[in-house]
């Protein structure tokens, strides 16, 4: 995702708008948490005044995931709301505020890359309350309920359960 910074510098304080669709690829996501195939959508607002390229937006991401309690496939799609600025001369700044400028041009890709991949979940789940599978006979417990008994107390506890019998 590049811009063209004399073009930013013409128009100084107006804005441009740009939409771009992105593989995970084209990113550098892939072998990252990421298929290939997964499109990254981006509608982005640009404005240079003073040295700084301001950018705002919205980016996309849909996700094909594995809810790590049920194991079942299921959709995600995650909204990102950016807003961002970053000056184009590195005084005071460190290597991470700071954009990489090549030929006149500007790349954004690491940025969008970072915002991606810290808004991935940790843990994906299909709903918030799954309740996953059964331990013992495999059953997922969200679709039907099963009859097996837990009774796998460790034996360091199983004081505590007479315990409770005689209480």
């Amino acid at each position: 995702m590049w811009l063209y910074i004399d073009e930013l510098k013409r128009r100084k304080g107006d804005h441009q708008l740009y939409t771009w669709e992105k593989s995970a690829k084209e990113l550098g996501l892939e072998g990252k948490e990421l298929p290939d195939e997964v499109k990254i959508k981006v509608d982005l607002k640009v404005t240079f005044a003073k040295e700084i390229i301001y950018i705002e937006g919205k980016a996309a991401v849909k996700l094909d995931l594995q809810c790590v309690r049920c194991l079942q496939n299921f959709n995600c799609v995650l909204d990102l709301e950016f807003k961002e600025s970053f000056p184009l001369s590195r005084e005071g700044q460190t290597d991470s505020e700071h954009l990489i400028i090549e030929h006149g041009f500007v790349d954004l890709t690491p940025y969008f890359r970072e915002l991606v991949l810290l808004n991935l979940p940790l843990k994906a789940l299909c709903q918030e309350n799954c309740r996953g599978i059964c331990p013992l006979c495999g059953r997922n417990l969200n679709f039907e309920e099963c009859n097996c008994t837990y009774d796998n107390v460790d034996p360091r506890l199983a004081v505590l359960k007479k315990f409770k019998k005689e209480v």
